[in-house]
C-alpha cells in the first residue's frame, strides 16, 4: 500500500540573525549606493535588539518581533549629499540558496519596518528560479510598514 499527500509546516531554512551575515550559508549585504559622506553605512548590519541609531539621523530605539538580533540598512547613515550629487541608497539583502526542487509550493515570512522618507523609496522582496540572474518581485513596498518598536509582519504564501 502506498500514501501520499502534502507535507506541511516543515521548516527549510530560518535566520534569526544572531550569527552574524556575510560568512559562509548565512545572507550576505550588498551595497550600490551613491552620493552623501559615508555611502557604505547604508549596508545592513546586524543590531542587537534595543539599538538606538541615535542622532543626526533617528531617535527611536528598534526592538524585534522576539528581542533577537536583527538586520538594519540606515539610509539616512551615509549621509545627505548635496544637490548636484544626491544621496541614493542602494542596498540588497540575499539568503543563501533553498534548494526548494523536492516541494511543489513555498512560503515566506519575516517581519520588517520601513520609514519611506521621500516618494521613491521603495522596498522589494524578490525571488530567484537560476541562481540570481533574473529577479522576479513578491512584492514592493512604498509605503510606511509598522514602526520601530511594533513590526509588521509580511507572509507570503
Amino acid at each position: 500500500m502506498f500514501a501520499g499527500g502534502i507535507v506541511s509546516n516543515i521548516t527549510v531554512y530560518q535566520e534569526d540573525f544572531n550569527s552574524g551575515i556575510n560568512g559562509p550559508g548565512q545572507f550576505t549585504s550588498t551595497i550600490a549606493s551613491t552620493g552623501g559622506s559615508s555611502p557604505a553605512n547604508s549596508a545592513w548590519t546586524v543590531r542587537a535588539n534595543g539599538y538606538n541609531a541615535g542622532p543626526p539621523t533617528w531617535f527611536a530605539t528598534f526592538n524585534s518581533n522576539d528581542n533577537s538580533s536583527f538586520v538594519l540598512s540606515n539610509s539616512d547613515a551615509q549621509g545627505s549629499g548635496t544637490p548636484s550629487v544626491p544621496s541614493i541608497t542602494r542596498t540588497r539583502l540575499t539568503s543563501p540558496p533553498i534548494d526548494l526542487t523536492a516541494y511543489t509550493t513555498a512560503s515566506a515570512s519575516f517581519y520588517h519596518h520601513l520609514n519611506r522618507f521621500l516618494t521613491s523609496d521603495i522596498t522589494r522582496v524578490q525571488v530567484t528560479t537560476d541562481g540570481g540572474t533574473n529577479w522576479t518581485d513578491l512584492i514592493s513596498f512604498n509605503a510606511d510598514q509598522g514602526t520601530p518598536t511594533f513590526l509588521c509582519k509580511f507572509s507570503w504564501i
